[in-house]
């Protein structure tokens, strides 16, 4: 006799973890594919508080992070922070304001602060930007947060590869938390800051333009 179960009685702690581990792999697709069963089966919802501020904690230094693929690593873990319906997350990422807020404004105001601190050291030295704060991660982490808004129709989408270092395209893994301060400041460094900042504020200003649109009704309220 063919006994049934329900896919989330098959999903016990080790395959938890290693859907977790997926969220970190280069392949985007599997990251994808691997925070939506996340989301939708609610794995995490047992997660404590601590996990949550070390997943957070991480997650902002894959954004700030000189290694391009660990960019998009980085954008698909904000996503997930923001859809497990974490109720103490104004208390793990600090937030002093008593007031209410939705949890993805909570986390575009964190992240849109650490870009002001990243465009504040570009406008001093843009060559210690590039190795210590390149600003692109932070974009691509607050248009991934956009993308959680519906919106109506595409503007501009770009999943290409440009900035791209070669020797980059590792496995992502488990770094010292000196792994800017050492390095050397190469010009190809440089570009990829430059283009990928470019590239993510084009981004941006369309995610806002799709967002803005959808709720226009008239010229007159532009």
């Amino acid at each position: 006799k063919l006994k049934l179960y329900l896919f989330i009685e098959l999903i016990d702690e080790n395959s938890k973890e290693y859907l977790f581990n997926c969220l970190w792999d280069t392949y985007e697709d599997i990251r994808q594919y691997s925070l939506d069963i996340i989301i939708k089966l609610n794995v995490a919802s047992n997660y404590d508080d601590l996990r949550i501020r070390t997943l957070f904690d991480r997650i902002l230094k894959l954004l700030s992070s000189t290694q391009p693929p660990e960019t998009p690593s980085g954008s698909s873990l904000v996503q997930y922070v923001v859809q497990i319906n974490n109720k103490n997350l104004q208390q793990i990422i600090n937030y002093d304001n008593q007031q209410s807020y939705d949890q993805i404004y909570l986390l575009i105001n964190h992240i849109t602060k650490r870009l002001d601190n990243e465009v504040e050291q570009a406008k001093i030295n843009l060559f210690q930007a590039a190795k210590n704060g390149p600003m692109y991660g932070c974009l691509s982490g607050i248009n991934a947060l956009l993308t959680i808004i519906h919106d109506n129709n595409l503007i501009v989408s770009s999943s290409s590869p440009e900035g791209m270092m070669r020797m980059e395209l590792t496995k992502i893994g488990i770094k010292d938390n000196n792994e800017n301060s050492n390095g050397q400041i190469t010009s190809q460094m440089l570009l990829v800051c430059c283009w990928r900042t470019s590239k993510e504020i084009s981004l941006l200003f369309s995610r806002l333009g799709q967002i803005r649109i959808k709720y226009i009704l008239n010229e007159n309220q532009y």
